[in-house]
């Protein structure tokens, strides 16, 4: 059997942070607070910097809600205020806060290179920030944030190696401010993504070791948090993300007994989640067809060290899972795995006919998954069955056999 191709992934940034970071605790917050005094603006400039402070906040909040229009129309309007800010008071410690995050949201709403820019001129602003007030973590916090949507940016356009140096530097932030508030979540949470973000980057240069290393301390960063907020969905949805990753990448290695118990922890927590009655229609979907997948790459692992009965039985679960997802959305993608599924059910019914009791049984099963998988097939749009030709091409003898 084929063991599944390891999956780069794309671990999105999290919803932009308004001004003035809003940590998750009093404590973190009193941790992380500014320590460095910064001179009073005066009275009529104080306002100003407020109004300007509220605009940035509402932009913030249109940025996460993709209200991309609204933003670019409140962006306009920052920059008039700023504009008014830094004439009264050029240089002002506050006006190049400011100044630093109207440049991080005309990033969030650009895309590429003038993106990239955007983010560059704010983390210049930042690096002058931090350099006139090192003791202020709220601002280091902000540049490790910063940091962070730069190396996304550059690991999206193919840039590796400076992707990598600036989310290496990112990592070393969220380690500097966990010394602080060790047991801050909003601090865990950034620390986490930073981790994805660079093995995902090793994972795109095809370094596995490398890529693991980060995916498992990824693991233990999620089973931190998870250890304090059991009940966090999110947090258990996306460790099962990072455990499919984990799994793959050590069934390429060829550490089969690590592959076999990641693949059953992630096996379990998909099943644990579909069983939760507040999951969205959508979340129920793709734990079924991540718990599928799971699966099906046991499955190889069990097949290979010759667990053919045990394979055998976990491709009909995940056929099952498979089954209702297409019920549910039958779109040609969800179809063709569908016919996938029945494909590899087929296959393995097939090699499990030649002897023993069970093999005209299994022979049976082998012809019916076959036909099942090659009407999928022979249903899908022409581009899909262009794909899946081999495929067809080897139903149409299974389902033939004699």
């Amino acid at each position: 059997m084929k063991v599944f191709p390891v999956l780069a992934c794309v671990f999105l940034l999290s919803p932009a942070l308004p001004c003035g970071v809003a940590l998750a605790s009093p404590q973190a917050s009193q941790a992380l607070e500014s320590l460095a005094a910064v001179t009073p603006l005066s009275e009529a400039n104080t306002q100003l910097a407020e109004r300007l402070s509220a605009l940035m906040r509402e932009i913030g909040d249109a940025v996460q809600q993709k209200q991309h229009v609204a933003a670019k129309e409140k962006l306009e309007q920052a920059r008039g205020l700023l504009s008014q800010l830094q004439q009264a008071d050029p240089g002002h410690a506050q006006s190049l806060h400011l100044h630093a995050w109207l440049q991080v949201y005309q990033g969030d709403l650009a895309e590429g290179r003038a993106a990239y820019a955007a983010y560059r001129r704010a983390l210049t602003l930042f690096e002058q920030l931090t350099a006139s007030a090192p003791r202020n973590l709220g601002w280091q916090l902000e540049m490790a944030e910063l940091l962070r949507r730069i190396a996304f940016v550059q690991h999206e356009y193919g840039d590796s190696a400076g992707a990598w140096l600036s989310a290496r530097r990112a990592y070393d932030q969220y380690q500097m401010l966990m010394k602080t508030a060790p047991n801050e979540i909003t601090l865990q949470q950034g620390r986490i993504t930073i981790l994805n973000l660079l093995g995902d980057i090793k994972l795109a240069q095809s370094e596995l070791a490398a890529a693991l290393t980060y995916f498992l301390l990824s693991v233990q960063g999620y089973e931190a948090i998870l250890a304090r907020q059991p009940s966090d969905i999110k947090m258990r949805i996306a460790l099962g993300l990072i455990l499919s990753h984990v799994g793959q990448i050590q069934a390429a290695q060829q550490q089969d007994a690590q592959a076999r118990a990641t693949f059953q922890r992630e096996i379990n927590l998909h099943a644990a989640l579909l069983e939760l009655p507040d999951l969205s229609q959508a979340q129920l979907q793709s734990q079924r067809r991540q718990q599928a997948e799971a699966m099906e790459r046991m499955s190889t692992l069990q097949w290979d060290s010759g667990e053919k009965e045990a394979a055998f039985t976990l491709l009909r679960s995940s056929l099952a899972l498979r089954l209702r997802f297409a019920e549910i959305e039958a779109t040609p993608a969800a179809l063709s795995a569908l016919a996938m599924a029945h494909g590899n059910l087929a296959r393995v019914a097939a090699a499990l006919s030649q002897n023993g009791p069970q093999a005209p049984e299994r022979l049976r099963i082998s012809r019916e998954q076959a036909q099942l998988a090659l009407q999928l097939l022979q249903n899908l749009p022409a581009r899909e069955q262009a794909a899946q030709a081999a495929l067809m091409a080897e139903m149409q003898q299974l389902s033939q056999a004699p």
